[in-house]
């Protein structure tokens, strides 16, 4: 009792707005009771959010002291708007003056035969109802009759169906299903404690409300157990729910309404049933004969503890089911401690000892409101999707490296690859704001506390987890096993914790069933768009998705080497799959960079990344990688800036969180004019990729743009505190001491960049003289001048004529400078396109040579 009265006081501080002390409260509770104190600290932080959120404005027109909205009437109800129908009646969204609230009105049709008797069906439908009042049973306002048609009225549940559901966003996986399971036990259990049957469980009438609550619908087939048993048989249902007694003229019972839950929780997980029929005959002769399809069959890698529960619920005879639904929502919780061994926190109320309910109404009252305030946050996330700085800290995530507990089974690409793919999935979610993997590797195999890495990363949600690959099973295919967990990170409190579990050939699946299942937990909206995106994606060749997630692996290395096996990984998952889109996404983009990179001639890069994402497009539009890609050579190669700019916003909308659209992006804007958009955009990749050098290094290259020397030294010096050997820093680092004056460090660097890449890119090497002849070493400079062009002249050396032009300006021989500035346009070098904002040739700004040239580039600006 001790334990008992010390969360009683507790939860009257939550409700108070008291200032807990939690660490000594969970130090102090007794072990039984920890768990609740962690609880109720989480109740709190969402009531203290709650507290400080501001009053949310009336919705017009049905506020209290607003006129109610226009519409037909009926009765004192308002008609909104027609919902649904079916052959017997209509429902409507109405408006109720006065509960001041919506109402979801059900009328009966008045015509058609036996009027009489559906209306009669009608009225008792409500009186049912009105004797059942649990959370996850509709509630009922009222009903009448007028004009012979009659009305039933009760809560509006914004929502979907689970039929619905199933169909628009696939199978659901086992934990899923009991979760829904467990609250429709505690529904039928209030409806058979009312002396009840329902007689009509299925997904088309349970929805789940948009902040993830249950409900139980349309009793128009339900009766009292005494009568059904008095009465005899009466046959109602749909008929691939309907018990086996039932089938046969059988009374309705509660173990009839726990077979058709046993039937929609097959269904949840399969989108099948038990029993295939496509008359009423066949399906009496499939029960007769036992003809059932066996839920193992059909989804092999379902949990044992889950198909139990199934089975159990499905048994022929009434005597062999659950005895009660409280039977069945025991045998559903036991199964989530199997399927789930450290599960997620649990919200949901335990049945409550007897308290005082004057000492409770405060605190049961302010956990409704601090659940609603979750709603309410989640809904304004929805709405607008935040930048990177304002985001509301839990809605930023990091997904830090999967561990591989395969013990050598699994390629050794496999876990690093399918966290770059999840970490890709999950950006897609607009309310989400998701860390990059570069950030988030270096916390691979870490010590760390989850809270101190969340603190570096500056996320307020951590997703942890491990892959495992198995054996493979009788025909061939091997299980891959994802175990994934996510937590609050402030608290360390976890969330949310599901085991997933699919053949190793579903692996490109599998990360959007992981994105759906993060955003349910975090209660965060998805569009229909972003739902569409995220459905189950067909299954491929394993042999393809592992030479995908091989040439993923390869592309996050550096150096041409690993470029070259990313090429030639993902044209043997073309080659095996050619449907297979984000191949031909990852493909382009190792062409892309083999050409910057100098690894092969320009042209040729852009043809083949050109083909490759034209392709990856056609088979997928909403690969934002590919969009990025193509905007990028668009904007490069066809100097086509308009279709650039509609190419990378399309991706940025696809995915807010992809890092590598935001820095192509900046360099765009950047390259436009668009000095502020571009700093914008490289300061947002930098917020989502803090620990990134490339980041860091694109955003240095915005402030050098913007003539902010000293911030672009500092960013710079920031990419070489994470990668002491970046030579690109260097190299940049290197212009921006020059645009300073400071030659002797601008050598100093440029020489550093120069000896970490063994002499390094030919245009770096044309610094060296540039920086000498702005320092007065005139023939040092002239010199070395000389060598590059007769390196070019012998063919030894590939240098775009730009480059000997920055030498030529140096040392004041402008004519020269400008003819070779001409020559890299009409060559149609991507390097020129920077022409307009690079520092160093502010000098011919006024120029008309250089005016003409600028022209010739097409930029709209």
């Amino acid at each position: 009792m001790k334990a008992e009265g010390q969360l009683i006081d507790l939860a009257a501080s939550v409700a108070d707005g008291t200032q807990v002390d939690w660490q000594a409260a969970e130090t102090g509770a007794e072990d039984s009771a920890r768990r609740l104190v962690r609880q109720l600290r989480l109740v709190a932080d969402v009531a203290e959010l709650y507290r400080s959120l501001p009053e949310p404005a009336a919705q017009p027109g049905l506020a209290h002291d607003e006129p109610a909205p226009d519409g037909p009437r009926r009765g004192r109800l308002i008609l909104l708007e027609k919902i649904g129908e079916g052959t017997s009646s209509e429902v409507y969204r109405a408006w109720d003056p006065e509960l001041q609230r919506e109402v979801a009105l059900k009328l009966l049709r008045a015509d058609g035969t036996g009027a009489e008797a559906a209306r009669w069906r009608m009225l008792g439908e409500a009186r049912r109802l009105a004797r059942v009042r649990h959370p996850h049973v509709v509630l009922v306002y009222g009903a009448d009759r007028r004009e012979d048609r009659v009305g039933l009225w009760m809560e509006f549940v914004d929502g979907e169906t689970l039929d619905s559901l199933v169909q628009r966003s696939g199978l659901l996986s086992a934990r899923e299903a009991a979760l829904v399971g467990i609250d429709l036990c505690r529904a039928l259990a209030a409806v058979h404690a009312a002396g009840l049957v329902h007689r009509d469980v299925k997904a088309q009438n349970v929805i789940r409300e948009s902040g993830g609550r249950i409900v139980l619908m349309d009793f128009g087939t339900g009766e009292e157990i005494r009568r059904a048993v008095d009465r005899g048989p009466r046959l109602a249902g749909t008929p691939l729910y309907l018990a086996p007694e039932i089938i046969v003229g059988g009374a309705g019972s509660a173990q009839s309404d726990l077979y058709a839950l046993g039937v929609l929780l097959f269904y949840l997980v399969t989108k099948q049933f038990p029993i295939a029929a496509q008359t009423f005959d066949d399906l009496v002769k499939a029960h007769g004969e036992r003809n059932v399809r066996r839920l193992r069959d059909l989804r092999p890698n379902l949990p044992d503890s889950f198909v139990r529960v199934v089975e159990h619920a499905l048994a022929p005879a009434p005597a062999a089911r659950y005895a009660s639904a409280g039977a069945m929502e025991a045998a559903l919780r036991e199964s989530l401690v199997a399927i789930e061994p450290a599960p997620a926190v649990d919200v949901t109320p335990s049945p409550a000892p007897k308290i005082d309910a004057a000492r409770w109404w405060k605190p049961a009252a302010w956990v409704a409101l601090a659940a609603a305030a979750t709603l309410t946050l989640a809904t304004w996330l929805w709405r607008t999707p935040p930048s990177p700085a304002t985001a509301p800290l839990l809605s930023r995530i990091a997904v830090l490296p999967l561990a591989d507990l395969s013990g050598g089974a699994a390629p050794p690409y496999l876990a690093d690859a399918l966290t770059d793919q999840l970490i890709v999935t999950l950006g897609q979610v607009k309310a989400l704001r998701v860390t990059s993997r570069t950030s988030v590797l270096q916390f691979r195999n870490t010590t760390e506390p989850i809270g101190e890495i969340a603190r570096k990363l500056e996320v307020g949600s951590v997703l942890e987890g491990s892959i495992a690959v198995g054996p493979p099973d009788g025909s061939g295919s091997r299980p891959l096993t994802v175990n994934a967990r996510l937590i609050a990170a402030g608290k360390d409190t976890q969330l949310w914790a599901q085991t997933f579990q699919r053949p190793l050939e579903d692996t490109l699946a599998i990360d959007a069933e992981i994105a759906r299942a993060v955003a349910r937990a975090m209660g965060v909206g998805i569009d229909s768009a972003e739902s569409q995106r995220l459905q189950v994606a067909p299954a491929t060749n394993p042999a393809a998705a592992e030479a995908y997630f091989e040439g993923r692996f390869y592309l996050r290395q550096t150096g041409n080497p690993s470029v070259r096996q990313a090429i030639a990984a993902f044209q043997r998952a073309i080659d095996l799959d050619p449907g297979l889109a984000l191949a031909y996404s990852g493909l382009a983009q190792a062409h892309l960079a083999l050409g910057a990179a100098g690894g092969v001639l320009q042209p040729a890069a852009r043809v083949a990344a050109v083909a490759a994402a034209s392709r990856a497009l056609q088979l997928d539009e909403s690969l934002a990688e590919a969009h990025a890609t193509m905007a990028d050579l668009k904007f490069r190669y066809d100097w086509d800036w308009d279709a650039a700019e509609k190419g990378f916003r399309r991706a940025l909308e696809l995915n807010p969180s992809l890092t590598d659209a935001l820095s192509l992006y900046a360099r765009f804007l950047a390259a436009q004019g668009h000095a502020d958009r571009a700093l914008e955009a490289a300061e947002r990749a930098r917020q989502l990729d803090p620990f990134s050098p490339d980041a860091a290094l694109v955003l240095g290259l915005m402030h050098f743009y913007g003539r902010g020397y000293g911030r672009a030294a500092d960013e710079l010096h920031e990419a070489l505190s994470l990668d002491p050997d970046f030579a690109r820093a260097y190299a940049l680092l290197g212009r921006v001491y020059e645009a300073q004056g400071r030659y002797d460090d601008a050598l100093d660097v440029t020489q550093r960049a120069l000896a970490l890449t063994d002499g390094g890119p030919a245009g770096w090497q044309s610094h060296v003289p540039r920086i000498q002849a702005l320092a007065g070493r005139t023939e040092l400079a002239r010199q070395g001048l000389s060598d590059l062009e007769a390196r070019v002249a012998r063919g030894q050396l590939r240098l775009s004529p730009e480059y000997l032009a920055y030498v030529y300006a140096a040392l004041g021989d402008h004519d020269r400078a400008l003819g070779l500035l001409e020559q890299a346009v009409s060559q149609r070098d991507p390097a020129v396109l920077w022409f307009q904002v690079d520092p160093r040739l502010d000098q011919y700004r006024r120029h008309p040579r250089f005016t003409k040239l600028l022209h010739q580039l097409n930029n709209p600006r």
